[in-house]
């Protein structure tokens, strides 16, 4: 018999019911409405001021996605992933999503390729943006529309 002072909720053992358990539970309890505004503010708040190079990322996923559960995308930074040139982080935001940030990559120059693919979910037709920041400093930005059928996150 499980007793409630040893088990976290629903009977998990407490180690088990992680912050994250309790964020995605704290979602579902108390949605948030997606801010176009808001998300716009959190790329700017990456970039901080600096101009985007141009051509340093590309962002690549389809036109048309019927099922917003699983967006399949590709980011690439054009660089040499040496000491000096690569990117210390990429992130990945969709701008009408209810959480902007679906995704933030760290990376160093032994991962041998500025290359990400992932699946993400979006809500509903939106933009994508990629904002990769460099060792040096500098920012790359690339952003993609992508039209949603069947929205998730809702």
């Amino acid at each position: 018999m499980l007793c409630w002072a040893t088990t976290g909720f629903l009977g998990m053992p407490a180690a088990a019911t992680t912050w994250r358990n309790k964020l995605s539970l704290f979602r579902s309890a108390f949605p948030v409405a997606p801010d176009r505004g808001e998300a716009e503010l959190m790329v700017k708040a990456v970039l901080r001021g600096r101009k985007p190079r141009p051509g340093l990322v590309s962002l690549s996923a389809p036109d048309l996605v019927e099922n917003g559960e699983i967006v399949p995308l590709k980011v690439a930074v054009d660089c040499a992933m040496s000491a000096e040139d690569y990117p210390t982080m990429i992130h990945i935001f969709a701008l009408d999503n209810p959480y902007p940030e679906v995704a933030r990559y760290h990376l160093l120059p032994e991962n041998g390729a500025a290359e990400i693919e992932m699946r993400c979910r979006m809500r509903v037709s939106s933009e994508l943006v990629a904002v990769a920041e460099m060792a040096d400093g500098t920012v790359g930005l690339a952003e993609r529309h992508v039209d949603v059928t069947l929205g998730a996150c809702s």
